[in-house]
């Protein structure tokens, strides 16, 4: 499987599969769930969970560029007001970055 840097979740079309079915540019927050995510990370494996803003928690199995229209469900998060991090292994060492709100850049954190 590809490994991806904390930079490549700037950009939602790295992430296309060959089972997407949803546009990534223009795709609509399915039942509203980007909209309600307060927090979104990305685990070194890159599944993604969240905190809701009611507090609620989500845990997903969808690894982001693996199952079908998470470049949609990304590109969904990124246009969100969500806070974003991202977890890499980098030389046996997990490292934190945080999605600039503007969503232009990542800080190491």
């Amino acid at each position: 499987m590809e490994t991806f840097t904390a930079e490549d979740f700037l950009h939602p079309a790295n992430f296309i599969t060959a089972l997407d079915t949803m546009p990534v540019a223009n795709s609509t927050d399915v039942g509203g769930l980007a909209s309600s995510m307060l927090d979104v990370t990305i685990a070194i494996n890159d599944v993604w969970s969240g905190v809701q803003k009611d507090g609620g928690h989500v845990s997903s199995y969808e690894r982001i560029g693996y199952h079908a229209n998470t470049a949609a469900r990304w590109n969904n998060f990124l246009e969100s007001t969500a806070t974003i991090t991202i977890y890499r292994l980098e030389v046996s060492k997990i490292v934190c970055y945080r999605v600039s709100t503007c969503r232009t850049f990542i800080t190491r954190i």
